[in-house]
């Protein structure tokens, strides 16, 4: 029964899990079905258009924020804010002159002045925002942030609250791997999706998080293993090392302790290390040396084609 239903498994990328639903049910949140995901270099061209149009028709949100940054500075903000921090934006609020019981800065000025730049920068990313959709939309095109936060907002309202119900019905499991390098935006999503009687599965290594400069939020990591532990789901450890040598796992157990020491119960968020198991080595392998380090791209690719020669 497993084999025969894997030929049904979606298998992909969370970004394009999300487009193929929104091709099947787009049309209920306007979404024409022909919509194409643009290419980064388009979606930039159009984005970098959208910023330097607001800079000259937004000059009373510039005069604020010049005091703090460049224009540069300002642009690649806008930028990042709207491709890779674009749901966190719009779900932010700027910042007061108090925050969490303390001031903002020690210096009254200082603090009035970063307020009314964090208003300003809100609103010149709703401005930016507001018109790269409108450009977008005339382009037919839309990128794959777009694609999920569509989706999000159909799965998320009452009037199409069947959309919903059907797909939680559709996928009884859901296996998320790589999840230290999702966002809390592709995490609801996959919560949405998530029915009364379906299980969600989480593979992931907080220690491997590498993707923070496209918008990965290793946090959203933590919170998920807080939770599953919290209401009494499954947390398993794998321990078992299918890849490395022995001598290599040997030096890793007693080198990042060092680094990973940090007990959870210290920082929310801190990761520690915990030892591998190796598997056992069948037969003698001598002293031959494990890892060569190079350092140019040309040893790389001559290493590896003599390598190749050899076998």
């Amino acid at each position: 029964q497993l084999k025969s239903s894997m030929a049904f498994a979606w298998i992909s990328t969370i970004d394009s899990f999300a487009a193929r639903i929104l091709s099947e049910v787009g049309i209920y949140a306007k979404i024409a079905p022909d919509v194409q995901i643009g290419s980064d270099s388009n979606v930039s061209s159009i984005l970098e258009r959208c910023i330097f149009r607001a800079f000259f028709e937004h000059e009373d949100l510039i005069e604020p924020l010049i005091r703090h940054l460049t224009l540069d500075d300002l642009s690649n903000a806008l930028s990042r804010a709207v491709k890779e921090k674009r749901y966190a934006m719009m779900m932010s609020r700027p910042a007061g002159n108090m925050e969490a019981g303390l001031p903002l800065h020690g210096d009254s000025a200082v603090a009035g002045a970063l307020v009314l730049a964090s208003h300003a920068f809100k609103k010149l990313f709703e401005e930016v925002y507001r018109s790269f959709l409108e450009e977008t939309a005339e382009e037919n095109l839309t990128d794959f942030a777009g694609v999920l936060v569509t989706l999000r907002d159909l799965l998320s309202s009452p009037e199409n609250a069947w959309i919903k119900e059907r797909y939680s019905r559709q996928f009884k499991h859901i296996i998320v791997d790589e999840f230290q390098d999702t966002d809390s935006l592709q995490k609801e999503v996959m919560d949405l999706l998530r029915g009364e009687h379906s299980h969600i599965i989480y593979v992931g290594d907080a220690k491997q998080s590498i993707y923070r400069f496209r918008g990965a939020e290793v946090e959203v990591f933590s919170d998920a293993r807080e939770k599953i532990s919290s209401v009494k789901g499954e947390v398993r450890h794998l321990e078992r090392n299918y890849r490395s040598h022995p001598d290599i796992l040997k030096l890793c157990n007693a080198f990042y302790p060092l680094i990973f020491n940090s007990s959870s119960s210290e920082k929310k968020y801190s990761q520690i290390y915990e030892l591998v198991n190796p598997l056992p080595v069948v037969g003698e392998t001598g002293n031959r040396p494990r890892v060569k380090v190079l350092f140019d791209p040309q040893d790389e690719a001559e290493a590896a084609a003599k390598y190749i020669l050899s076998i």
